[in-house]
């Protein structure tokens, strides 16, 4: 949904209130389907207010966080994806480390032999020469003892690593480690 909006916040087809939390929650109306999105964190309510593309995720799911445990890490990751998408520094490059999900002991054995690593983050950053690594986990979610010990001895090795449990968190990290561009919101 990379539709502008209008100057008092709206898109056509979409409605939007914000909750007393800051965030925003949209119900976009389509020929096919009805859809409700929250957008999460406030910079992303802002956004969303300020006529920015909104960086959402869907609401629902068998849990009352809005779905299982890996699919709020999902939408979470999608969130932090987008946001770099839109505000990452020119020089920065991003990807996503697919080492998680089930597989069978032919294709553990096989991604193994290839390098791959247990315990590895969700995302690689690099940007300045660094390499910097930001694992995303569901309020509920806790890092594995391999996961730990991964972090570990990529700080050894001279690498930024760490943890962020929401959107918020992780894009106070990604602003520490200067890779978004500042938040530029506009006026009148």
């Amino acid at each position: 949904m990379r539709e502008a909006l209008r100057h008092d916040g709206s898109v056509p087809g979409i409605n939007g209130a914000v909750a007393g939390n800051g965030a925003v929650t949209i119900v976009i109306a389509a020929p096919a389907a009805t859809r409700k999105y929250e957008v999460r964190g406030r910079l992303a309510a802002q956004q969303a207010m300020d006529g920015q593309p909104p960086i959402t995720a869907p609401v629902g799911g068998a849990r009352a966080g809005g779905g299982s445990r890996r699919r709020l890490e999902q939408a979470l990751q999608r969130s932090v994806v987008e946001h770099l998408r839109w505000r990452a520094r020119q020089g920065t490059w991003w990807c996503h480390l697919p080492n998680g999900g089930a597989r069978s002991k032919i294709e553990a054995a096989i991604f193994q032999g290839l390098g791959v690593r247990c315990g590895a983050p969700d995302l690689l950053v690099a940007v300045g020469g660094q390499a910097c690594f930001l694992e995303l986990k569901a309020p509920s979610g806790r890092i594995t003892t391999a996961q730990s010990e991964c972090h570990a001895a990529l700080r050894a090795a001279g690498a930024r690593v760490a943890v962020a449990s929401d959107i918020d968190e992780a894009l106070t990290v990604l602003e520490r480690w200067d890779v978004l561009r500042s938040d530029e919101r506009r006026t009148g």
